[in-house]
């Protein structure tokens, strides 16, 4: 079990490598530890007796977007993202192995209001269009042995990448629009 709050640096993981979780807003005890406002307990996949997998892929473009209102046309936009998991016995009944790998790619244009107005019709407004190559990479592995059926050992990597060329839509006008953050977390 793995628990995760709100906070920036938790680890991160795939979506198809979480087998269930529980969100608790309230009410929790303190065996739980430095949580202010609501917890996320998260339960990985594990490797099985039988080899199985997963592979799944979402794509989208800009063809069904409406045009920019300030703009007046379609901004270019793109996302793509492809998982997969797979999982199976080392030695049945006793060490198990599980890796997953979910990678999201989603540039798109931002505009960036100027300093004197967000519309181009409003004097000497500057409006600029930043293209954001935005990506995440996570994945990770785990190898689960078990002794007997009160003792098992657990092994566990996780890696998550990001790059967010721009911080968000909602504070272009309070940033520079070349701004970057890269996020690389290794549990």
């Amino acid at each position: 079990t793995l628990t995760v709050c709100c906070a920036q640096n938790q680890p991160r993981y795939s979506k198809d490598s979480i087998a269930e979780f529980q969100l608790t807003t309230n009410r929790f005890d303190a065996t739980q530890g430095r949580t202010m406002g609501m917890m996320v307990n998260a339960i990985t996949k594990s490797g099985t007796n039988t080899y199985a997998g997963t592979f799944g892929s979402y794509f989208r473009n800009d063809a069904w977007n409406a045009e920019d209102f300030i703009q007046k046309k379609v901004l270019p936009y793109q996302d793509q993202q492809i998982s997969g998991t797979f999982g199976g016995p080392i030695v049945k009944d006793r060490v198990h192995f599980f890796g997953n790998y979910e990678y999201e790619r989603n540039p798109q244009t931002f505009t960036f209001r100027g300093p004197n107005g967000p519309f181009p019709s409003a004097g000497q407004s500057i409006n600029l269009n930043m293209d954001a190559k935005y990506s995440v990479q996570q994945g990770g592995g785990k190898v689960d042995v078990q002794f007997n059926p009160r003792n098992r050992v657990t092994g566990r990597y996780s890696h998550y990448k990001s790059l967010q060329p721009v911080q968000s839509v909602a504070q272009l006008n309070t940033t520079n629009p070349s701004n970057a953050t890269e996020n690389n977390r290794f549990v």
